[in-house]
């Protein structure tokens, strides 16, 4: 009893302790003095704090970034060239005037604090999904991953996703097409908003180091677009800049790095808190004392992209959405360091063009990428559609790509609307030569093929659980496919939908149960803990076997193998557009196999013996197999995170146990007609 009154008082005292010093560390705390600043200063060669905030608000110090400077230019390549884009930007702008943002899937949610705050007074702790509210008191040290959400089922990404700050872009543009001083109030306002609402390292805001470096991202990227606004005025700027130097201070404290099986982790959040750190010191030079910043932040990204690229070009988290953020964020630093006439390495600049390739050699006559693993929308920077980009789809990348590195075919067959974001890019001539390629694609090390012809493109997806195998954004999609012909998405992956918010559907969305391979004796391909949404440890081996091209035809055979259980799937694409697979099985206890085939929303699927008319307004799809009978089950699919869609998934068991080998055939209704016998031949004398 004694010992556990002794125990008792000693947790009381350490958590008197704890309170004292948030409310000394917290409440108390200063922004840097004008004569710590004039000391940074001084440093770096600058002899005035006052002195430097004149010549900010002057502009002395010249173009910060890579962002237009030529407003004129802009203003009229916007206006002849993408009309429509004008008329966006300044509708979206005015919402954003009043405070109203449509993100996530939630609909267009008003987040001012009162209806008679103005649109910049924003309701900083409010989840625009679910219009809850997180609280004041937020220490960022005892926040971690198991504690994200609130007893009310709060999304955490929500207000983060608002304070990156990433519409200020939007309110920039507007102010150029109009004049209207409104949008620069706006700008100047919320950003002073944040920082007396917001105190450093104290509230939501500050629980993850990836949003506070791309609330940085988001500041600076806009500043460019009010640099000789007389709304900037003298205390706004000494604010500020004092504010960057918090903001840099922190994300030098609380870089995101982890240990996993007593192995260093770094994962995008980590490589989001160097990009920010490098916008940060080259965007505002001085404010780095010693040039910290830039040496953490260069450091930082040239050891990590070899980290975060794979050798083949491809993903390091077994996602292709987190990839896409990845790229974004090198392409970003890369421009800038050209920008700053500071140059990244050449071995930098070629891993970051395979990731691109890479990704490009995955993106569909849809504009989709096929979704493999997780997906948050994750950004860099948004320079064009913000609110209306269409998550599933890479194309504002591949723009931005041809832009810098003279690529003309990254941005052919895209839609002219996405094409804005070239006005936001420098150029670097590179030879194109490199980015050739032959069918069918296999990328080992990544864990994904690709199969294409001019009629159709397909995705087959092996790769393990990334992040040195933590797997947190992995799902259990070992031998899945994505198939798109035409414009029209067929076979499509369920996506993401959610993470903490509900986290029965974040577990349904990366089980095997919902993607398009087989569950065999309903065992998840992977275990993960239901409970812990962010780790998905590998059971089994994954590779791909081999692939071959031949006659007008492709093949590629992968291979994935747990519990003395094999799964081979054989995918052959024909010059018809015919698709043909086969699923073939050894090992012991195989009585119970089912599969699953997600449609795309909006395709309609009439059932036969042994056979599936798939169908919509425009196309019509056969799909035959032996020894399986199919039936349709209602299902989702996400094409972001915060939004769901109804649809239908084809379902097959199979309890026999002596069957070991299925074969399907999935034909366009204009191709040559085979019979699933004919087609189980012909693989079969492929393959041989």
């Amino acid at each position: 009893m004694i010992r556990q009154i002794a125990q008792a008082c000693c947790n009381s005292l350490d958590y008197l302790q704890l309170r004292l010093w948030e409310c000394k560390h917290y409440f108390l705390q200063r922004l840097p003095s004008d004569g710590e600043m004039t000391a940074i200063l001084k440093r770096m060669g600058i002899s005035s704090f006052k002195q430097y905030v004149i010549a900010q608000r002057l502009g002395h110090f010249g173009q910060r970034n890579f962002l237009p400077t030529d407003q004129h230019t802009f203003i009229a390549t916007l206006k002849k060239e993408y009309p429509q884009q004008v008329n966006i930007i300044i509708e979206t702008a005015n919402e954003l005037l009043k405070g109203k943002f449509d993100i996530l899937g939630g609909g267009s949610v008003d987040m001012r604090r009162s209806s008679q705050a103005h649109g910049w007074q924003l309701n900083w702790r409010k989840d625009p999904i679910t219009k809850q509210q997180f609280p004041q008191l937020f220490n960022h040290w005892r926040w971690y991953q198991a504690t994200q959400k609130n007893s009310r089922n709060a999304d955490i990404k929500g207000p983060w996703e608002i304070t990156r700050c990433q519409h200020l872009v939007t309110i920039g543009q507007a102010y150029w097409l109009t004049g209207d001083e409104r949008y620069a109030r706006y700008f100047a306002n919320i950003i002073m908003d944040f920082i007396r609402k917001n105190p450093v390292g104290f509230g939501v805001h500050w629980a993850c180091n990836m949003d506070v470096s791309l609330r940085i991202v988001g500041w600076l990227a806009a500043l460019n677009f009010f640099q000789h606004s007389k709304t900037l005025t003298y205390l706004w700027w000494r604010r500020l800049l004092k504010s960057l130097v918090m903001h840099g201070r922190f994300m030098v404290a609380n870089l995101e790095y982890g240990t996993f099986h007593g192995k260093l982790i770094v994962s995008n959040h980590g490589v989001a808190n160097f990009f920010g750190l490098y916008w940060l010191a080259l965007n505002f030079p001085h404010l780095d004392a010693a040039c910290v910043w830039r040496g953490i932040a260069e450091t930082g990204l040239q050891q990590q992209i070899t980290r975060q690229i794979l050798t083949d070009g491809g993903p390091y988290e077994s996602s292709l959405s987190y990839h896409r953020f990845m790229l974004e964020m090198f392409l970003s630093a890369y421009a800038l360091s050209q920008h700053a006439k500071l140059p990244l390495s050449e071995n930098y600049k070629q891993r970051l063009l395979l990731g691109l390739q890479f990704l490009h050699s995955l993106r569909q006559p849809s504009s989709r990428v096929a979704q493999i693993g997780d997906a948050d929308n994750a950004r860099a920077h948004i320079f064009a559609q913000y609110q209306h980009w269409q998550t599933d789809s890479f194309d504002h990348l591949f723009v931005a790509a041809a832009k810098v590195f003279s690529l003309p075919a990254f941005s052919a067959n895209i839609a002219k609307t996405n094409q804005v974001s070239e006005c936001c890019w420098p150029t670097v001539d590179i030879d194109t030569k490199q980015f050739s390629s032959t069918n069918p694609q296999v990328y080992p090390t990544s864990g994904i093929a690709v199969l294409q012809s001019p009629q159709s493109h397909l995705t087959f997806a092996n790769l393990g659980p990334g992040t040195d195998g933590v797997g947190n954004h992995k799902h259990c999609d070992q031998l899945s496919i994505e198939w798109c012909y035409q414009q029209q998405p067929v076979f499509v992956d369920a996506g993401n939908y959610t993470y903490t918010q509900d986290p029965a559907a974040r577990n349904q969305h990366r089980s095997t149960t919902i993607h398009n391979t087989v569950l065999i004796n309903d065992q998840e391909q992977h275990q993960f803990d239901p409970a812990v949404l962010f780790n998905l440890r590998q059971q089994g081996e994954t590779s791909f076997v081999e692939k071959r091209h031949m006659n007008n035809m492709q093949g590629v055979h992968g291979r994935f193998t747990k519990d003395q259980q094999q799964h081979d799937r054989r995918i052959l694409l024909l010059a018809d557009d015919s698709m043909i697979v086969d699923d073939i099985f050894t090992g012991d206890n195989l009585s119970k196999r089912r599969w699953q085939l997600l449609l795309h929303p909006g395709l309609n699927a009439d059932l036969g013996d042994n056979t599936v008319i798939i169908t919509n307004d425009q196309h019509s799809f056969k799909l035959q197999t032996d020894n399986l009978s199919w039936q349709v089950e209602n299902s989702w699919y996400a094409p972001g995170y915060g939004k769901r869609i109804p649809t239908l998934m084809l379902v097959a068991k199979l309890n026999d146990p002596s069957i070991t080998k299925i074969t399907w055939l999935v034909q366009p209704q204009v191709s040559n007609q085979l019979s699933i016998t004919s087609a189980s031949k012909l693989a079969d004398q492929f393959w041989e």
